[in-house]
């Protein structure tokens, strides 16, 4: 069953909107969970002014193309040309060294781009992916780590969330050529927060989901920026690094911009805190049910803004789908969704949705 017919059925009053009661163990400590094995969320990794750097070159670098950074520049042999190779650097040195250090014979270096989306815009489930091999030679090349540094987003009481970063219990087995499991039984949301970082495996599918669309009247919501890096054993093809030519032409901020802040990045700064994932259990619906995320996380007394709000969540619905909503199946001036997402009954024959590979790179 598809979105559209998903939304057909509410429409038609053949799907509950199921008034639920919190089921039984549905907190609990994230264990080793597949979708979130190699997942890590820290908050306030950079100081201010860089975050502030990034925020004012993104504009410029979501118009780029996505950009090559070397291992020799990532570690600090070579000189960075831009500021965002700046931060690239920064977010190694303090971060995703010692998560790399398993991989370092393969390991060569990092691919960057910058993403600024207006309210309302989401991103299909896909796998990030070197995009020359899949079209070239139909073959899937992941990165190690794909990451996201999130520019802006915040839980203020009263607000609503940026749409959520969701991972799946998807992998790809290249071995197979095939996405495992079939389908999926958990769901992770990372919900954006200024300053807040979080690398994941680089095989795991994810998407980004659409933001409740903007009530009439309302003033104009700030845009959800987010500065993309993936950690490679092998350069895609089609990438390649910036120049200091782009920099002379105005077309990228130069790295003496984050130079000039006077932070090192030496690595030797006390690892940020870290964020932990909220776990809650779906409970079984019947066919012709649907369950809102937000029903689910208001019954088990979980708040995404005001004193208490959790970043990231993990939801477990064995024979559910995760189905995304659109502005379509929502009304802008009724009841404001911090996550437009449903869970349904899976059908017998439903197949995986993300072998349909894939979403273009350049992609969260």
């Amino acid at each position: 069953m598809d979105l559209a017919a998903a939304t057909s059925l509410r429409r038609r009053g053949a799907a509950r909107w199921l008034p639920m009661r919190a089921p039984a163990g549905s907190f609990g400590k994230l264990l080793n969970m597949p979708n979130t094995r190699e997942t890590v969320i820290w908050r306030e990794v950079l100081p201010a002014a860089c975050c502030d750097a990034v925020q004012a070159d993104a504009a410029a670098l979501a118009e780029c193309p996505n950009y090559w950074v070397p291992r020799d520049v990532v570690e600090g042999r070579e000189p960075a040309i831009t500021a965002a190779e700046q931060i690239v650097q920064q977010l190694y040195q303090r971060l995703v060294a010692p998560r790399l250090a398993p991989h370092t014979d393969a390991f060569l270096g990092a691919e960057y781009w910058c993403q600024v989306y207006e309210r309302g815009r989401g991103l299909g489930f896909h796998y990030d992916k070197d995009e020359h091999a899949m079209k070239e030679e139909g073959h899937m090349v992941n990165p190690i780590f794909s990451s996201v540094y999130y520019v802006t987003g915040s839980s203020e009481e009263g607000s609503l969330r940026q749409a959520p970063t969701v991972l799946c219990d998807q992998w790809f087995n290249h071995e197979e050529q095939c996405s495992e499991p079939e389908n999926s039984a958990w769901s992770s949301f990372v919900f954006p927060r200024r300053n807040q970082y979080c690398l994941f495996g680089g095989c795991q599918a994810h998407g980004v989901l659409e933001a409740m669309p903007q009530e009439p009247g309302a003033g104009e919501q700030a845009p959800r920026i987010a500065f993309l890096v993936n950690w490679w054993a092998a350069r895609p093809k089609s990438v390649v690094r910036a120049t200091a030519e782009d920099v002379a032409a105005g077309r990228l901020a130069p790295a003496s911009d984050v130079l000039a802040l006077g932070f090192s990045g030496s690595g030797s700064e006390q690892e940020p805190p870290r964020v932990q994932f909220v776990c809650l259990d779906a409970p079984v619906l019947q066919e012709g049910e649907l369950l809102p995320v937000d029903e689910l996380l208001e019954q088990c007394g979980v708040r995404l803004c005001g004193e208490g709000a959790a970043d990231a969540l993990t939801i477990r619905h064995p024979g559910l789908t995760l189905f995304p909503l659109d502005d379509e199946s929502v009304d802008a001036s009724g009841p404001q969704l911090q996550v437009m997402a449903a869970l349904m009954p899976q059908e017998e024959d439903e197949e995986s949705g993300s072998d349909d590979e894939p979403a273009a790179q350049g992609t969260e």
